[in-house]
């Protein structure tokens, strides 16, 4: 019984370091998509007024898309790391 509940336990450490480490990628993610959102902005501003290229517009836009699809999947990693963390505390309350 005791090898269970350190295991457990252990298991939950985990969890817990992993939603911690989850929840403080997505703050980095939307920090970075508001910076990919501003140089997006300024990209259109150049390209309006002739000195910008079409393609630095571009290449904004892909990375403000590819900001935003890391932003989605930092969001769905931390909330599979916090159902982990209800999944183990379910099982500490049912053993």
């Amino acid at each position: 019984y005791r090898k269970k509940v350190q295991s457990i336990q252990s298991e939950l450490l985990q969890a817990f370091n992993t939603y911690n480490n989850s929840k403080e990628l997505m703050i980095l993610e939307e920090q970075n998509l508001q910076a990919s959102q501003e140089e997006y902005r300024l990209a259109q501003e150049r390209f309006q007024l002739g000195a910008g290229t079409s393609l630095e517009l571009k290449s904004a836009e892909n990375a403000k898309v590819q900001a935003e699809s890391n932003l989605v999947s930092a969001k769905y990693d931390a909330k599979i790391s916090e159902i982990n963390i209800d999944r183990i505390v379910g099982t500490m309350i049912v053993e």
